[in-house]
């Protein structure tokens, strides 16, 4: 029997800080300190409408009651709870995201998958085989002694 494949939905994070479309530039720079993201979904009604980076909120901060409906950019890439993990791994490494949204066929945002969660998943599927190599390989490029230690 086949192993079944590990989808988004496996991995997600379900409970998502995200920025009310509502919010002024210091709304969201206040949201975003008192969490450890350094971005987060747009949200208007559940739905997702984008996503904002620290960077951006950064640029906007000289005008603080601008609200961030007119700083950001329509639209952002997203992932579905059901697809291959492997898929919304080449999403993520292909744009150079940290994270990226999770939402159902209505656009509700319904998580957020990171590059900290596929390496995650990638680590908990490593074989003893797969271990070696990636041990050989970084002793090998960098000159230095790997020790290995299963718990």
């Amino acid at each position: 029997m086949a192993e079944r494949k590990l989808k988004v939905e496996d991995y997600m994070i379900r409970e998502v800080v995200s920025v009310p479309i509502g919010y002024t530039v210091k709304q969201a720079v206040d949201l975003m300190i008192s969490t450890e993201f350094h971005g987060m979904p747009v949200t208007d009604d559940g739905h997702i409408v984008s996503f904002i980076t620290a960077k951006e909120l950064l640029r906007a901060y000289p005008t603080p009651e601008r609200p961030i409906r007119e700083i950001i950019r329509k639209g952002t890439v997203t992932v579905n709870p059901k697809m291959d993990l492997d898929d919304a791994a080449r999403i993520l490494f292909r744009y150079g995201l940290r994270n990226v949204p999770v939402v159902n066929e209505d656009g509700t945002l319904m998580g957020i998958i990171s590059n900290l969660d596929i390496v995650r998943s990638h680590i908990e599927r490593a074989t003893p085989n797969k271990v070696a190599m990636i041990k050989n390989f970084l002793e090998t490029k960098h000159g230095i002694s790997i020790m290995v230690r299963r718990r």
